[in-house]
């Protein structure tokens, strides 16, 4: 449901997804992801830059484990263009919900704001976030 959901914000012809970054689709985009997170019971918070992040705590106080993506799309990108990463982060979490399973690290389940942007081909900042986990980690204790 979260793939399809998340492909219809953005649609275009042929079945591929163009959802520009700080746009409507965008909005609504980042509106169903926070809305699955909280579903999931994730501690749902955003950094200073836009990113939203979905936190399932674990039981032991060590460093968190990230899985996701963004949530814009490149220009024809695709219905799993970002999607399958965020999504599939989501699943996890809900896999170890639906079977009662405490993690030692705690979970954040991370959407970006925008890898590129779809009108111009070129990094944004959120690349060189990406880079470096240590500033990810960082934004999490934010």
């Amino acid at each position: 449901a979260g793939l399809n959901a998340r492909a219809e914000a953005g649609a275009i012809d042929g079945g591929s997804v163009c959802r520009p970054t700080l746009t409507d689709d965008d909005k609504k985009c980042r509106e169903l992801v926070i809305s699955m997170m909280r579903k999931l019971g994730l501690s749902v918070s955003s950094d200073q830059i836009g990113n939203i992040m979905g936190r399932r705590e674990g039981r032991e106080d060590l460093p968190p484990v990230f899985t996701g993506s963004h949530i814009n799309t490149m220009r024809t990108g695709g219905r799993y263009d970002g999607a399958l990463g965020v999504v599939g982060g989501l699943e996890v979490v809900a896999a170890l919900n639906d079977t009662d399973v405490t993690t030692r690290h705690s979970l954040v389940a991370w959407a970006a704001w925008s890898t590129r942007s779809c009108e111009v081909e070129e990094q944004t900042p959120i690349r060189d976030i990406e880079a470096g986990l240590k500033v990810l980690l960082e934004l999490a204790d934010a």
